[in-house]
């Protein structure tokens, strides 16, 4: 008879079994594999998370600016400005962007070619346009503000000085008169001595508005006080986590074959979550399971699932929402502090870019001054130089003259210098190089000129009033002392009794049975119990306790100096204004005086009726008259906005600088 026996037909049948299970399996325990690391590896981009963190972010910073400011402003941290191309703009070409930095290069102070960090030639050159956006206001696209910058670089072949000499018959085109002599330039290489009266032709110039925006897309201290408002927002958010279910998920595969060639895998998986109340109790809950099977043994499998459940709630020390929730309130109230400092912050960067903004005009007017003083003392030594040689006027007198006449000059490249290094300053404040071709434009000092006294000077002791009812500074201070008192009955706390209730709970399936969702709640261990921590020993905890009446102590006395500073400051900003008023109209005064000095000493000259020195006596009263009138207009146009910022009248806006008068409210 052929074939198999019969014996072997239930045999082969169970091999046929075996291996189709074994297939089953390990396609299984494959998939299972596969699925845990694609969801491991997949996860969530880096951009996703820069994204979320923003939302959150923008979202607590909004909220906080409706109940500190009232209404919402637009924020954003991200940069407007590549921070490489700012670099090269200053002529360093070394890449510092993290996706532009090697390993090698980041971790290392030399250059590219191994050597130190190589300069570029500098350069003037600037953006086609500076997309504008107000002091508050980078997050949205704002349109620019007209072409305020020309994207052409400075004309090839532009000469490294001046010309030999500079006509004076012709006015500059910001209106100043240059005189009616020739005046011998100043040497100088390129731009290094920029004469307001003499710019470049590519030369561009801005007002106030425009320097106030430019501030706001190009500062480093803006920007970093935008920063921490948003780390504080984040911070927050850290603190809110503390008290939301955090979920966490973990998967444990491994495959083994052993000396024998027995091959075995596994699989220990764990979900569950946490969360912390704001009643100081804590919840866990864990969903385990195991998986294990042995490839070359059909019985050698089992599956077992778990079930834990903790609890635990503090009865005395740590009990509450006052101690528990303690760091999540600081958090909240740190945010609301970082919205006020950096609206605070805002006023002083607006006041400090319209002080160095008319310190520039003031500077420029003063070597307008000094040049027209310069040419008519080139003027009157022609003159006298005449006189001496028609033999009307002594040799001597000749001599004054041309001292004079050098002392003027002097005068003069001082008064360049000064304005080349206050324009600098100023590009400094706002941000950019100090290269870049742009001025304030002396049209703004006319315009203070015309609208000179018009400011209402508050009385001091509603001004006084009205910045401690709004100084935002002083409101953190307050706020401080509150955050110092609960941080002693916190303290204090600490010093109490622990009791802590907990409970707990583990079910499991039923071992050797493989079925891994059967749970045995009926078998289950359950407990319940109490944790009992006497304060025998609470050194530290007491002196963190004295320590925290001390600075609770100290806040208070933090805030009646702060009190007494912002009345002292007020106080002296309101007669800042008033000395500055006074000034002003005895300079305007001293100008006019000055002026019919020098046409009645030059015509008494003329006349033979009056010396040379009296002439350059008169001709010196008159410029240092008009350098102290003009020096008396900038000062109360800076006191009086010092003194809106102080009392918190002071608004940044995108249409410039605005202020409520409080005195118009009685």
């Amino acid at each position: 008879m052929s074939g198999a026996p019969a014996w072997r037909a239930p045999i082969r049948e169970q091999e046929v079994q075996f291996h189709d299970c074994l297939t089953r399996r390990r396609a299984l325990t494959g998939g299972l594999l596969l699925c845990a690391l694609g969801l491991t590896l997949a996860g969530c981009s880096a951009d996703y998370y820069r994204r979320q963190a923003d939302e959150d972010a923008y979202r607590i910073i909004g909220l906080k600016q409706r109940e500190v400011l009232g209404r919402e402003h637009p924020f954003s941290i991200d940069a407007t400005q590549d921070m490489d191309k700012e670099l090269q703009e200053r002529g360093y070409d070394r890449p510092l962007s993290p996706e532009a930095m090697s390993p090698r290069e980041s971790g290392s102070a030399m250059g590219a070619s191994g050597g130190p960090p190589r300069l570029a030639v500098m350069g003037t050159s600037m953006p086609a346009q500076v997309q504008m956006s107000a002091m508050f206001d980078s997050r949205v696209d704002v349109p620019p503000v007209g072409e305020l910058i020309d994207a052409s670089p400075p004309a090839a072949g532009l000469p490294t000085t001046q010309p030999e000499s500079t006509p004076s018959t012709q006015p500059d085109a910001a209106g100043w008169d240059m005189g009616e002599v020739e005046i011998p330039p100043i040497a100088s290489g390129g731009r290094l001595f920029v004469e307001p009266g003499n710019l470049p032709p590519d030369m561009r110039r801005i007002d106030l508005l425009d320097a106030l925006q430019l501030a706001a897309l190009n500062s480093r201290n803006f920007q970093n006080e935008k920063e921490s408002v948003y780390l504080a927002s984040l911070r927050l958010t850290g603190q809110r986590h503390t008290f939301e279910s955090q979920f966490f998920g973990t998967v444990d595969a491994s495959l083994v074959q052993d000396e024998n060639k027995s091959r075995s895998g596994s699989v220990d998986s764990a979900l569950g979550f946490s969360r912390n109340f704001t009643t100081g109790g804590a919840m866990a809950l864990t969903v385990s399971n195991t998986l294990f099977e042995v490839f070359t043994d059909p019985t050698g499998r089992s599956a077992d699932s778990a079930i834990n459940l903790a609890l635990s709630q503090p009865i005395l020390r740590g009990a509450g929402y006052r101690v528990a929730a303690e760091p999540l309130i600081q958090a909240d109230r740190d945010v609301t502090y970082a919205v006020r400092e950096f609206e605070r912050y805002k006023r002083e960067l607006a006041v400090s870019i319209a002080t160095s903004f008319y310190q520039v005009l003031q500077s420029g007017d003063q070597v307008a001054n000094e040049r027209n003083n310069y040419a008519n003392l080139i003027r009157a030594r022609q003159r006298t130089e005449a006189f001496a040689q028609a033999g009307r006027l002594p040799q001597f007198e000749v001599d004054q003259a041309q001292q004079d006449e050098l002392r003027a000059r002097n005068r003069w490249v001082v008064a360049i210098a000064q304005y080349n290094r206050d324009l600098d300053d100023f590009r400094r404040v706002l941000g950019v190089p100090t290269d870049w071709p742009i001025v304030p434009d002396p049209a703004a000092l006319h315009r203070l000129a015309a609208h000179s006294l018009e400011f209402k000077i508050p009385d001091a002791s509603d001004a006084v009033s009205g910045a401690l009812s709004n100084r935002l500074d002083l409101m953190t201070v307050h706020d401080q002392v509150e955050d110092a008192a609960r941080t002693v009955y916190v303290t204090a706390d600490a010093l109490r009794t622990g009791l802590n209730l907990t409970a707990s709970a583990d079910v499991g399936t039923e071992a050797g049975h493989n079925k891994p969702i059967k749970f045995r709640f009926g078998n289950g261990v359950y407990s319940i119990g109490a944790l009992l921590d006497l304060p025998l020993d609470r050194l530290d905890e007491r002196n963190a306790f004295r320590t925290a009446i001390i600075d609770w102590r100290a806040a208070c006395r933090s805030l009646t100096d702060r009190i007494d500073q912002v009345s002292r400051d007020v106080r002296d900003r309101v007669r800042s204004v008033t000395r500055a008023v006074n000034s002003y109209r005895i300079q305007e005064s001293a100008v006019k005086l000055a002026s019919r000095r020098v046409e009645s000493t030059a015509l008494l000259l003329k006349l033979g009726r009056a010396t040379t020195r009296d002439y350059l006596e008169a001709q010196s009263a008159l410029v240092e008259a008009q350098n102290a009138q003009t020096a008396a207009l900038v000062d109360y146009h800076i006191a009086r906005l010092e003194l809106l910022r102080d009392m918190e009248v002071l608004q940044v806006e995108p249409a410039g600088l605005t202020y409520h008068d409080p005195t118009t409210d009685r």
